[in-house]
Formats: C-alpha cells, sequence, structure tokens
C-alpha cells in the first residue's frame, strides 16, 4: 500500500488556553502560514512557522486591531 497523496488544502484549527498557548501535534514537516483572531475584539495577527521531524516548532504572534 503506498499513502494517498492529497494535494488539497488543508486547515488545522486550535482553541488557545487561558495564556494564549495552542499546541497542535502531529503536523507534517513544512512551512505555514498562522493566522490568529479574536473575534469579540476585532484582533488578528499572521505569521509563519516552519515545522521540522523530531523539533517543536513554535511561533509568537500579537494581536492587532483587524483592518
Amino acid at each position: 500500500l503506498e499513502p494517498i497523496k492529497d494535494e488539497q488544502p488543508r486547515w488545522l484549527a486550535q482553541v488557545t488556553d487561558g495564556s494564549g498557548v495552542a499546541i497542535l501535534r502531529d503536523v507534517p514537516t513544512g512551512t505555514y502560514p498562522v493566522t490568529a483572531w479574536l473575534p469579540s475584539a476585532n484582533r488578528s495577527a499572521k505569521g509563519e512557522v516552519t515545522v521540522t521531524a523530531g523539533a517543536l516548532a513554535e511561533v509568537t504572534l500579537q494581536l492587532q486591531p483587524s483592518p
């Protein structure tokens, strides 16, 4: 058997804890855009994170008023 090769974009979503931290596990290696938003305060932020095998990938975003 061979793995299915899927070229469709994938979305991963996670709600942060009380301190604003979100943990996503088993993310395939690669570079990903990251978007965070707080709809109730009309704030958002964008960034990028690179995931490598066996390593912790971190990204810190500062929410700003949304345009």
